[in-house]
Parts: structure tokens; C-alpha cells; sequence
């Protein structure tokens, strides 16, 4: 398959922040109070029973409770699609429902830290900063075409996510 550009919206006060990045001119700054970005479903993001990684670069600037790195979930809570979430920095795995991988290791605020989940074969691997910090049987059919929400529930509603994101 052959990835294409995606179109990113900008929701709430979501931007651009040349201050603070990892890699380019830029990254997107979200302020945890009902800012995200999001890409409507793509191909791409529907993983099928297929290997796959997702990864990112995220520098929180505070942590209160639950905030959404990321959510695949095409509009319903227990749907066939990955969403990872920091709970008091603590990287979770969210799949049909339930927190499939709760992590090890924490995330650091003021700092980049790389976060990644990978499926191969029937696992699926939690990373904080390329150390492996838990890990689930992961046989499930993520389908086709699934939305991207970056910074919030997949709703936009909650959980949004304080810092900068980038690649």
C-alpha cells in the first residue's frame, strides 16, 4: 500500500508552536481545554489482522487524570480500534472497551517522550522511549478505515491531552 497526505483539522485553539518541538519547524500544541486535531477515517488507520506500529513524540505539560494521546475509535467506547492514554502519566492501551496494557514506566513532564505500540504477530507492545513497558494477546480484527483523533476522546468531548505533539 502506498501511504497518502493526510488533511489534519485543527479543533478548538489546536496549533502550531515553532517555541517547542522535536523534529522540523514545528509541533502541535494542544492546552487541555478542548483543543485536538483530527483526520477523518482513512485506510490507512484500519490495521485489519495485520502487523502495524504506532508511534509519536509527546511532551506533556501537566498530567490531571486521563488525557487521550491518541484514539482510532470510530464513534463508540468498545470499538475495534486502538486509543492510547496517559492516566497521571501512566501510558495505557485501550482496545474493545477495556485497558488492555497499563504501562510500567511514566511519562516525563517538560520532556519528549516517544511513545509506541506495535503489534506482530498476536502481540501487542507497549513502548515508553523504546523500553518495552508491557505488553497483551492481541488478536483483534481492527478493521478497515478508522478515524485519527490526536489530543482527545474519540468524540472530542474529553480527555484532552496538555502539551505538544509531534511526528
Amino acid at each position: 500500500n502506498q501511504v497518502t497526505g493526510k488533511t489534519i483539522t485543527a479543533n478548538g485553539d489546536a496549533q502550531l508552536d515553532t517555541a517547542v518541538k522535536k523534529f522540523g519547524s514545528a509541533s502541535l500544541l494542544l492546552d487541555g481545554d478542548g483543543d485536538y486535531a483530527s483526520v477523518s477515517a482513512q485506510n490507512d488507520f484500519g490495521f485489519g489482522t495485520a502487523d502495524f506500529t504506532i508511534e509519536g513524540w509527546f511532551y506533556p505539560t501537566a498530567s490531571i487524570g486521563v488525557d487521550r494521546l491518541l484514539d482510532f475509535r470510530a464513534g463508540q467506547i468498545n470499538d475495534n480500534a486502538v486509543a492510547i492514554n496517559i492516566d497521571n502519566l501512566t501510558p495505557e492501551v485501550y482496545v474493545q472497551g477495556a485497558y488492555r496494557v497499563t504501562g510500567s514506566a511514566d511519562l516525563s513532564v517538560d520532556a519528549w517522550n516517544h511513545v509506541a505500540y506495535t503489534r506482530s504477530g498476536s502481540t501487542g507492545t507497549l513502548y515508553l522511549n523504546g523500553t518495552d513497558i508491557g505488553s497483551w494477546t492481541d488478536n483483534t480484527n481492527y478493521g478497515t478505515a478508522k478515524p485519527l483523533v490526536l489530543g482527545a476522546l474519540f468524540n472530542g468531548a474529553q480527555s484532552f491531552f496538555q502539551g505538544n505533539v509531534d511526528d
